[in-house]
């Protein structure tokens, strides 16, 4: 998903591009807001990418 040399994320499911730190603030903002809301099961899943027929 994420290429090093040139800072980029590609999202596996939708192709979405963004670069790799703008990313990472999105996911831990995210985990933010649910820890603040008493989420008690805090953690990301592994995205299982979605098979083209």
């Amino acid at each position: 998903n994420r290429q090093q040399d040139k800072h980029l994320f590609t999202c596996q499911n939708c192709g979405y591009q963004s670069n790799d730190d703008r990313v990472a603030a999105i996911n831990i903002k995210e985990l933010g807001h649910r820890y603040l809301s008493s989420e008690k099961n805090l953690r990301f899943e592994k995205v299982v990418p979605i098979q083209n027929y």
